[in-house]
C-alpha cells in the first residue's frame, strides 16, 4: 500500500514511520515537507493514503487538502494530522475532503493502523455515493434514448441562461426543432425504428452545435438548443443553416434510406421575451408557423406573428359558442343571367360576427373549425338556414313566382361524415321546400382526399335531386376525371381563366374552349370572378348561364340583398 506523509517535523516523519513499520501490513513511504513537495509528488503518483499534517512552512492544510481533492490523480484515503486538539478545525478538515482526523499524540502502530483502514472504508463509500449521486444525476439530466440534455434539464438551465442575460452578460437565443412527419416512420417502420431515427438526429445535431450550446430533447421529436452569444442573433442563423445541412442527407432505417426534415422556431431573450417560460413558447410559435407555411424552414418570432397568434387562440377558444350565440351569419351573393342582368341563383356564403374581431370571413375561422371538429356542426348550420331561408321565400307572392336556386359550400369533412345525406333529406324535408333549389358547391380540392368516398355521397346528394356544382374548376390535378366520376350538373369555372380576358387572344380561346366544354357535357355553366367590364363584355358572347363578380355584385348580407333585389 502507498502511503505519502506531508509534514515538515522530521521528528513526527520519523515517529510515524516507526509505527507503520510495526504494523503487520506493508507500506511503501514517501515523504513530503512542504505543500510545494507534496504536490509535485501528488502530480506524478497515486498514493492509497495520504498522512496531512495541519501546520505547513507555505501553506496550511486545509488548503492543501482542497487542492488535493481538486488535482486530477485519484488518491483514494486522507488522514489530516495536528499537534493540537481543536473540533472547530476537525469540522473543516472533515468538509474540505479527509476522511479521518488524527492527533500526533494518540499516533500508535495500533490506533494509525485501524485510522487507515477507517479512511479506506469511508473512502470506498463515498465513492459509491458519488456514483450513485453520478446516476441519479444522469437519469434525472439525460434523456435515456438519445443520451442528450432532458426537459427537466432543459428548463434548469434555460433559467440559469437567461439570469445570465438578465445580468447582461451576454445574449441568448433559444431553437426549438420540431421533425416534419415523424409520425410516419414510426406508423410505418415501427417505434423502434423511429427511437433510431431520433438517435442520429441527436448524434448530427451533437455534432452541429458548439461546446458552449445546449442541446436538450424536449419530448418526443422536439429538441432545443440554446445559444448563449454576445452575436446569438448571427450564431443562431449559422446554425440553422448547419443543422438543414446536416439532416440533408438521408438516414438508413432497417435498410431503407429515409429523409428527414424539421421545422424550426427561432426566439431571442429580450427581443421576444424576458423569462424562460414565454421564450419557450415564443419558440413554439414560430415553429408551428414554420410547419404551416410547409414545413422544413424555420421562422423567428415577431410582434406580428404574437398578434397572429393571440387572435388564433381567441378565434379558437370563441368558435366553440359561436353558433349557440347566434352569432354567424350568411351573406348572398346574387349570380345574374347574361340575358338581362337579373336574378338567376345565390350563393350562400358564412360568416361570423365576432364581438370583438368584427366580421370574419371563412378563411379566418373554417381551418380551425376543421382542426378542432366544429366544421359538420357549422355546416349544417349552413344547410339549415339555408333551407329555412329558401322556404321563406317561396311563401313571399312576389318571389315565389321567380325560380331560384341556393347554394352552399360542402368540406371535405363533410363528405366524410355518415350523416351528412340523413341531415340534408331531413332539412328538405322539414322546411318542405322542392330539393332542386338546393345547390351544394364542392372544389377540386375536397374531392381527391377520398374520391371513391365522395363519389358514392355525391350519387346520394343527386338522387335527392339537389343539384352538385364543380367549384374553381381547372385549379385542381384531375379537373377533367371528376367531370367523368361523379354527377356534376353545375361548372363553376375559376377566376384564374379570366386573367387576360379582354386583352389577351389566348387567354380568350381558353375560355371559349372551357365553356364549349361544359356545353357539350350538357352541364350548366358558371364564370366566377368577373371584375371588369372587358371581361363582362367577352363573356357575353359565350354560351354561359350565370355571371358572378364583385363587377356585378359583392357578397351581401340578407337586409341589404333583400333591399338590391326585392326593394325590401
Amino acid at each position: 500500500m502507498s502511503l505519502l506523509i506531508i509534514d515538515d517535523d522530521e521528528v513526527d516523519q520519523l515517529s510515524i514511520i516507526r509505527a507503520l513499520n510495526s504494523a503487520a501490513q506493508n507500506f511503501t513511504i514517501s515523504k513530503a515537507s512542504s505543500a510545494t513537495e507534496a504536490m509535485e509528488k501528488i502530480d506524478q503518483t497515486s498514493f492509497d493514503i495520504i498522512l496531512l499534517d495541519y501546520r505547513l512552512p507555505d501553506l496550511n492544510g486545509i488548503e492543501l487538502l482542497k487542492k488535493i481533492r481538486q488535482s486530477s490523480t485519484d488518491h483514494k484515503a486522507i488522514v489530516m494530522l495536528t499537534g493540537v486538539e481543536n473540533a472547530k478545525l476537525e469540522r473543516h478538515a472533515l468538509e474540505a475532503g479527509a476522511q479521518e482526523f488524527l492527533l500526533k499524540n494518540e499516533v500508535t502502530a495500533k490506533r494509525l493502523l485501524r485510522l487507515v483502514e477507517q479512511a479506506q472504508h469511508r473512502y470506498e463509500l463515498e465513492v459509491k455515493l458519488k456514483q450513485s449521486r453520478e446516476a441519479l444525476k444522469q437519469l434525472a439530466e439525460k434523456d435515456n434514448l438519445t443520451g442528450v440534455a432532458n426537459r427537466y434539464f432543459l428548463e434548469e438551465t434555460l433559467n440559469n441562461a437567461v439570469a445570465r442575460a438578465e445580468r447582461g452578460s451576454g445574449k441568448l437565443a433559444v431553437l426549438l426543432l420540431d421533425l416534419d412527419n415523424f409520425k410516419e416512420v414510426n406508423d410505418t417502420l415501427g417505434h423502434s425504428a423511429g427511437d433510431a431515427l431520433l438517435v442520429e438526429v441527436s448524434r448530427r445535431l451533437g455534432q452541429v452545435v458548439r461546446n458552449s450550446d445546449f442541446l436538450a430533447r424536449f419530448g418526443g421529436d422536439e429538441f432545443v438548443i440554446l445559444i448563449e452569444d454576445k452575436d446569438a442573433n448571427l450564431r443562431y442563423m449559422q446554425l440553422i443553416e448547419r443543422i438543414y445541412q446536416s439532416l440533408s442527407q438521408p438516414i438508413v432505417l432497417g435498410g431503407n434510406q429515409f429523409k428527414i426534415s424539421t421545422s424550426i422556431g427561432a426566439a431571442v431573450y429580450g427581443t421576444c421575451a424576458n423569462n424562460a417560460e414565454d421564450l419557450l413558447k415564443c419558440a413554439d410559435i414560430a415553429m408551428y408557423r414554420a410547419k404551416h407555411l410547409g414545413k422544413n424552414q424555420s421562422q423567428f418570432y415577431t410582434d406580428t406573428l404574437h398578434e397572429e397568434v393571440i387572435k388564433k387562440g381567441k378565434i379558437e377558444h370563441d368558435l366553440s359558442q359561436a353558433i349557440e350565440r347566434n352569432q354567424l351569419e350568411l351573406y348572398y351573393q346574387p349570380l345574374l343571367r347574361p340575358a338581362n342582368l337579373s336574378l338567376g341563383k345565390i350563393e350562400a356564403l358564412l360568416r361570423w360576427n365576432h364581438p370583438d374581431l368584427g366580421v370574419l370571413q371563412p378563411k379566418a375561422f373554417l381551418p380551425l373549425a376543421e382542426e378542432l371538429g366544429y366544421m359538420c356542426e357549422i355546416g349544417n348550420w349552413v344547410i339549415e338556414n339555408t333551407c329555412k331561408q329558401i322556404k321563406h321565400w317561396l311563401e313571399q307572392p312576389q318571389l315565389n313566382q321567380n325560380r331560384f336556386t341556393i347554394s352552399v359550400n360542402l368540406s371535405a369533412i363533410q363528405l366524410q361524415d355518415d350523416s351528412f345525406i340523413n341531415f340534408v333529406e331531413a332539412a328538405i324535408k322539414h322546411y318542405q321546400i322542392p330539393a332542386n333549389c338546393l345547390e351544394f358547391e364542392i372544389t377540386e380540392h375536397t374531392l381527391i382526399g377520398a374520391p371513391e368516398s365522395a363519389g358514392v355521397l355525391l350519387s346520394k346528394l343527386s338522387n335527392l335531386n339537389v343539384y352538385i356544382a364543380l367549384d374553381d374548376f381547372g385549379t385542381g390535378f384531375s379537373s377533367f376525371d371528376h367531370l367523368r366520376l361523379f354527377p356534376i350538373d353545375v361548372m363553376k369555372i375559376d377566376s384564374t381563366f379570366l386573367v387576360g380576358v379582354g386583352e389577351n387572344e389566348k387567354a380568350e380561346k381558353l375560355l371559349s374552349a372551357i365553356v364549349q366544354l361544359a356545353k357539350t357535357l350538357e352541364l350548366e355553366v358558371v364564370v366566377e370572378g368577373i371584375e371588369t367590364e372587358a371581361q363582362a363584355k367577352f363573356c357575353s358572347q359565350l354560351p354561359i348561364d350565370y355571371y358572378q363578380g364583385f363587377h356585378f355584385y359583392e357578397p351581401l348580407s340578407l337586409d341589404k340583398f333583400l333591399e338590391i333585389q326585392w326593394g325590401k
